[in-house]
């Protein structure tokens, strides 16, 4: 990550996502290309732009806004900083649309996870080391569901299952699947979802640092995880938020030792970026 923040490459590729004027696109995409060449990542991944504009389509029929809406919300929490939330729930709008936290929230975190989509090379990585037929993959606490959905339409799983709290989000993803009429993918509240199945692929970025009972999340992660599976995990304790909960990092390090647990279970095989739990683990067994 410090090469590509280097070389500003993820800065290019959000103005990519928003920019829709096709000569401006044409430029952006030859200083990306560049960027790949001087980094050597010819594995850098850029989500094709019609998947993101059906995304967005959907997302804004679901909402009930138009696409300048959309991306009046991303440039407003681009505007915002670090205290995004904290600014919004302050900011005196005059829209009523800028008063639904939930669509605010639903407009951030599908261009968050489209930006995401540009870091998860690691990810690539791996699952092009599995076979590639009947891949099966959950995503613990997916939000918008935008990046599993997009490593879907890159693999084809057999199955996707999307997991998190039953919310306006939620929702929306309940509304894309009708929508696109995807049989292959599945939403489960993830406070009930209590299967046995286990997946060859299970990810869980940026979650368990919001949860009281972090380790207790990590055991019915791996419980998902099939032996030689992979898991994408990051946790970023590390990182000061205020849904960031102390009690997550206690059940994590204090009360439990979730390092040893990871070590014991699971061989780190890539890294996402600096952090002490950030990376794709291969679970070790056969």
């Amino acid at each position: 990550m410090q090469y590509i923040k280097k070389y500003n490459l993820a800065l290019y590729n959000k103005l990519l996502v928003l920019q829709k004027h096709e000569r401006m696109r044409a430029i952006l995409q030859r200083i990306i290309n560049k960027a790949k060449r001087k980094l050597n990542l010819e594995r850098l991944i850029i989500p094709p732009q019609e998947q993101m504009d059906e995304i967005i389509d959907i997302a804004c029929e679901y909402m009930g806004i138009d696409e300048c809406d959309y991306y009046k919300a991303i440039e407003e929490f681009n505007n915002c900083g670090t205290e995004t939330g904290k600014n919004f729930e302050n900011q005196s709008q005059t829209d009523v649309f800028w008063n639904d936290i939930g669509k605010q929230w639903l407009c951030i975190n599908i261009y968050v996870q489209s930006v995401l989509y540009n870091t998860v090379v690691p990810i690539y990585t791996a699952l092009r080391k599995l076979p590639l037929t009947n891949l099966t993959a959950l995503d613990y606490g997916c939000g918008s569901g935008v990046l599993a959905i997009l490593l879907h339409k890159a693999f084809k799983f057999k199955k996707l299952v999307l997991t998190d709290i039953d919310n306006y989000a939620a929702n929306f993803v309940k509304f894309y699947v009708a929508k696109t009429n995807s049989k292959e993918i599945v939403w489960e509240n993830i406070l009930e979802y209590n299967s046995d199945e286990t997946f060859d692929f299970v990810e869980c970025l940026d979650v368990l640092e919001h949860l009281e009972n972090s380790y207790e999340h990590l055991l019915k992660l791996d419980n998902k995880v099939r032996k030689g599976g992979i898991m994408a995990l990051r946790i970023a304790f590390e990182c000061e938020d205020e849904t960031h909960l102390p009690q997550a990092a206690e059940s994590f390090f204090v009360k439990n030792d979730g390092l040893s647990y990871l070590r014991q279970k699971y061989k780190r095989i890539n890294y996402f970026c600096d952090g002490i739990i950030s990376g794709v683990y291969k679970k070790l067994g056969n």
